[in-house]
Formats: C-alpha cells, structure tokens, sequence
C-alpha cells in the first residue's frame, strides 16, 4: 500500500522494492519527498509506504499574504501546524476539510464586534403662536431652539480592521432640545365708514355797517 498525501493506493509488487511500488502506484519522485521506508528496502505483504511532499499555501489572514510550504493533509492540520487560531466570529473561504494542494490559497477574514457609545444632537421642534399684540401677517422670533444631546450605543462590525455594519443597541437623552417659538400676528385694524353725507344749509344774512 502506497499512501501519498493521505490518500491509499493498492499495488502488488512481488518482491520488489520500495522504489518499484512507489513506480508502480503511478509515482514519480523528484526529490522533494519524504519517503517512510527506505527506496531499496524489500516490500512484503502488508507493506505500507507513506509518501509526503511539501504544498506551498497562499495564506493570507486579515490582509496579510504569505507563502507557506506545508506537509498537512487538510486546511485544519495546516491552520493547526502553522499557529492560526480561528474565532467564532472569523470568515474562511474554504471549509476545513479541504485537502491541501499546491498553491491552494486560503483567506481569513477576521471579524470583531464592537459597542461603541457616540455623542449626537438632537434636533429641536418648531411652534407657531398666535398673537394680537402684532399686525396680522407680522411674524417674529419669539425664543431661538437650542438643541439638545444624546448617547447613542451602537453595536459595530469590523471585518479586517473596517467598519462595514453598526447598528443602534440604545439612546439616551442627556439633554433636552428647547422648541423654536415664532409668533405669528393675528390683530386686524377694525374697518371705518368715512363715507358720510352731510347737509349743510348756511343761510346767514350779515348785515355790517360800520360807521368809522
């Protein structure tokens, strides 16, 4: 049995070498393998050669890209082999059940969670009040609005260092915004009738004699 990379091929080689059945399992070795048993030792029954050659990993974690040369079988044995810790949270592109093979490339995102607590205004309201101490139509400022402050606590998801989520947990007014008052007059001048028709009947008889 010829075992390469975790997988098992069957050969029969009567009498031959570790060589021959690695020739015989469809292998060609260059050199860079690791071979269990010597390649001139006699293969017997039950004989089980185990076959290991480095896979050069495009790794790259939270942005970061390395090359790694691994002997793991599978993406876990090659996290575990290399020191990368997954959290729960953590996005990887493939499942850890893939078998490694040359320049197979492998992207961790790393993801974290985040309460974040920010300082908001709050925006005050405007009112209208009705007054007879103005013209109507007159409108004035009566009281300027000031505007208030909250807390805001978001909860914020960062994926390799960046926002890219943030949702409101809770809000708290620190304070109260103050309304905006504008009057607005309502006084109209009441109506006169100028249109008056007098009779004026002047019969005045002066009779003046002066005697200087």
């Amino acid at each position: 049995e010829v075992v390469y990379r975790g997988e098992s091929f069957m050969v029969k080689v009567a009498g031959g070498t570790v060589s021959e059945a690695i020739n015989a399992a469809g292998f060609t070795l260059s050199g860079a393998e690791s071979v269990s048993l010597p390649l001139d030792a006699e293969v017997k029954a039950g004989t089980v050669i185990e076959i290991t050659a480095d896979c050069v990993v495009v790794l790259t974690d939270s942005k970061v890209t390395t090359e790694v040369a691994t002997k793991a079988i599978t993406v876990a044995e090659f996290l575990k082999e290399s020191g990368v810790k997954l959290n729960k949270d953590d996005i990887i592109n493939v499942s850890e059940d893939t078998a490694i093979e040359d320049g197979l490339e492998i992207v961790i995102n790393r993801v974290e969670y985040k309460e974040e607590i920010k300082t908001e205004t709050v925006d005050y309201d405007f009112v209208t009040e009705e007054t007879d101490d103005m013209y109507l139509g007159v409108t004035e400022i009566y009281s300027y609005g000031i505007e208030g402050e909250k807390e805001v606590t978001y909860k914020c998801k960062y994926v390799d260092g960046e926002l890219v989520d943030s949702e409101v947990v809770s809000e708290k007014i620190t304070r109260e915004p103050v309304d905006q008052i504008e009057l607005v007059g309502t006084y109209e001048e009441p109506e006169y009738d100028y249109d008056y028709d007098y009779d004026y009947d002047y019969d005045y008889d002066y009779d003046y004699d002066y005697d200087f």
